[in-house]
């Protein structure tokens, strides 16, 4: 008997299903050391064995814990402020010293189309100060710029304030109360190192600009500032000069004058046979105090292409050379 046609009627009672991607799953295909928690939630699964609570050298047990991590292969625990390691092998912790937990927060200091280079910042009298190169989308200098924010409130007293058009290398610098930024004016050959300092006492506003020296190497224009430890009001500079091999060492006072002895420091020194025009970087003695030792300056130069090495070179407070080091060369 030949089959027969008829319609058969199919409610579709849900629609189309336009949510679900066809490519995906309802259900997971595989789940290893993993668990269901709250709301589907994924979580990795309860351990089935307890790890040892004994630490190397020590009959002190490991009782408590903050947390649990892992770097590669290797269990870490926190507990207190101290970080252990577990070595499978003999089932044992081992104490890796102290640490200290890190929390980062970050907030725009600028937001534009420009490219930002070389930035740093310091702090003094509640009020931070930062300073950057800028470039434009071509590439060309803008200047260097620096903003001027409340350290606690973060209220902007200035933003994005344009300190010079032809200016490169911004370091900021506490120099007592005042916030100072140390810039490189680039407008003539050789260059200016200059500083200018945050008015602290209206601080929408700078300070006028102060020359330190006006014989920086415009070819290799290195420079470097470090807050002097004997006196933290005053700071010690060095820079790669425009004679030929050498290095000028000087002092600059709190008002972000260079230093004389019009106003009680050593003159401005010269160094010669001392080509930095890769690398030169300064910092004052901060752990002896025995006299012939205290007060020392020490500054570190080097220059690939001359194949010194890099070396460094001790002064005295007086702005003496003191020794000669070769480090590496």
């Amino acid at each position: 008997m030949p089959l027969q046609k008829t319609l058969v009627p199919v409610d579709i009672v849900a629609g189309l299903d336009t949510k679900n991607d066809p490519k995906l799953t309802p259900k997971l295909t595989d789940l290893k050391n993993g668990r269901y928690t709250v709301g589907s939630q994924i979580s990795k699964r309860l351990g089935y064995t307890a790890l040892s609570q004994n630490v190397s050298g020590t009959t002190t047990l490991l009782s408590s814990g903050d947390g649990l991590t892992s770097f590669q292969d290797e269990l870490l625990e926190f507990s207190g402020s101290k970080l252990y390691s577990y070595s499978s092998g003999v089932t044992r912790w081992t104490d890796m010293g102290g640490f200290q937990s890190v929390k980062i927060d970050s907030d725009d200091v600028v937001r534009n189309t420009s490219e930002a280079k070389n930035q740093d910042s310091c702090i003094a009298s509640g009020l931070t100060l930062y300073a950057w190169e800028s470039y434009d989308i071509s590439g060309a200098l803008e200047g260097v710029y620096a903003s001027v924010i409340d350290a606690t409130s973060g209220a902007v007293f200035q933003s994005a304030t344009l300190i010079d058009a032809t200016a490169l290398n911004p370091r900021c610098i506490r120099l007592g109360p005042n916030p100072t930024l140390f810039y490189l004016d680039t407008s003539s050959s050789p260059y200016l190192l200059k500083n200018i300092q945050v008015d602290i006492n209206n601080p929408i506003s700078f300070n006028s600009s102060n020359t330190i020296t006006a014989s920086v190497n415009a070819t290799n224009p290195t420079y470097d500032i470090a807050i002097n430890s004997a006196d933290a009001d005053n700071a010690v500079f060095a820079y790669n000069s425009n004679a030929s091999t050498t290095l000028g060492v000087g002092y600059i006072t709190t008002e972000g004058v260079v230093g004389g002895p019009s106003n009680g420091y050593p003159a401005v020194v010269t160094v010669g046979s001392t080509n930095s025009n890769d690398l030169i970087t300064i910092c004052t003695d901060q752990v002896n105090t025995d006299p012939t030792d205290s007060e020392r300056i020490y500054v570190a130069y080097s220059s690939r292409t001359a194949s010194q090495g890099l070396k460094i070179k001790r002064f005295k407070g007086i702005l003496t050379v003191e020794a000669t080091h070769t480090v590496e060369g």
